[in-house]
């Protein structure tokens, strides 16, 4: 994992909430820095909200596509710029 941080910006993380079967609502995981990052999965469209939550990028990390859901991912592109010609 590469963490890296810029002066003018706050460094992007993600932060997990979920909920109990009662509709309570949980934070369950706080992840640090990435370049590249999934922030959101889905098994199913539309997602089912009458279940305990679980955390599906955890238990998908090498998946880059969700078959009969979604998913949504970050990169942030300015990390390479001095890689850049």
């Amino acid at each position: 994992m590469t963490t890296f941080s810029r002066p003018d910006h706050a460094p992007v993380r993600r932060v997990v909430i979920g909920h109990t079967l009662d509709g309570k609502a949980i934070e369950l995981h706080l992840f640090g820095t990435k370049v590249s990052s999934d922030i959101f999965w889905t098994d199913t469209f539309p997602s089912d909200n009458g279940v305990e939550f679980t955390d599906p990028v955890k238990e998908h990390p090498q998946d880059s596509t969700s078959p009969n859901g979604s998913s949504f991912r970050v990169m942030d592109i300015l990390f390479y710029r001095d890689k850049h010609r």
